[in-house]
């Protein structure tokens, strides 16, 4: 939330639903003949690379010889969702789940392309389908629960974040991810006890850090917040809305001139970043 005396709180750090991870797989040499498993091979090789353009030529080439083969599908919707073309990614894994549906990282993969279209509701159809395929997909309960986040079903996000939890005590993500949630429902000492366990899990979690800053800056706890937003820049210089989240506890602390340098920072990262344009003019008129 913004405003032109508050700053802007971030309850969150950009989190957003895993995107898809590039996996070896064995080529089903039912399908492809050993020449276009050889040449699946290579763009395979290419893909793991980061070569994304020249994998992307391959699969292309051996899909059209083989157009209802499982891993090339896959393969395909991988490279779309790397380049962030989700539409294209969306049409190649629709295309392998329909090859292969008892694939739960398919569905997953096909959920992440939906959300990152924005068809939450089709993503958690399809979470839910690979979840019940794999019951320990870990990954795929907690990118349910971001899709649940974004469509404010709180409860149900915070149980899917929770069973997350229970099968990979560690998984920093959905603990993380809870805390988020926690402070959407307004359990702040639950919130800061999942961020504090984020933390010592690993202890330079800079998303962690500026949120436990948020949640002490609306307390009114600014020298606590201003420790964790220094934190969070030590570990991560360029994150923007910690930046910007100093600057409004500096300016709290009466430290104007100390809270200008942080809001041009935070321009200087994104020149059309409304609270800090905001902070800056206030800061600015602190010290007329």
């Amino acid at each position: 939330m913004t405003s032109t005396n508050k700053p802007n709180i971030k309850t969150k750090a950009k989190t957003v639903p895993a995107r898809a991870v590039v996996k070896k797989r064995v080529v089903q040499s039912v399908s492809l003949n050993s020449d276009q498993a050889e040449i699946y091979a290579q763009a395979m090789k290419l893909h793991l690379e980061g070569s994304l353009a020249m994998a992307l030529a391959i699969y292309l080439k051996v899909l059209k010889d083989v157009p209802k083969n499982f891993d090339v599908n896959h393969s395909l919707g991988l490279v779309f969702a790397q380049q962030g073309n989700f539409k294209d990614a969306l049409k190649y894994f629709k295309s392998a789940t329909s090859i292969q549906p008892s694939s739960a990282q398919a569905h997953n993969n096909l959920a992440n392309a939906l959300i990152s279209l924005g068809e939450y509701e089709k993503g958690i159809i399809q979470y839910n389908k690979a979840i019940k395929l794999n019951p320990e997909y870990v990954e795929a309960i907690n990118n349910r629960g971001i899709a649940q986040r974004k469509l404010k079903l709180l409860d149900k996000a915070c149980a899917s974040f929770t069973l997350a939890i229970e099968m990979k005590p560690n998984f920093t993500e959905a603990i993380f991810n809870r805390a988020n949630v926690m402070v959407e429902m307004k359990k702040i000492d639950l919130a800061l006890l999942d961020y504090d366990r984020v933390l010592d899990i690993n202890p330079g979690h800079a998303g962690a850090l500026n949120n436990c800053g948020v949640v002490f800056r609306s307390q009114k706890k600014n020298e606590l917040a201003l420790k964790n937003f220094n934190r969070a820049l030590e570990v991560q210089p360029n994150y923007t809305e910690a930046c910007n989240n100093r600057g409004y506890t500096l300016l709290a602390l009466k430290r104007a001139k100390d809270a200008i340098k942080d809001f041009k920072t935070a321009l200087m990262l994104n020149p059309r970043y409304q609270a800090a344009i905001d902070g800056l003019a206030q800061a600015q008129q602190a010290l007329e």
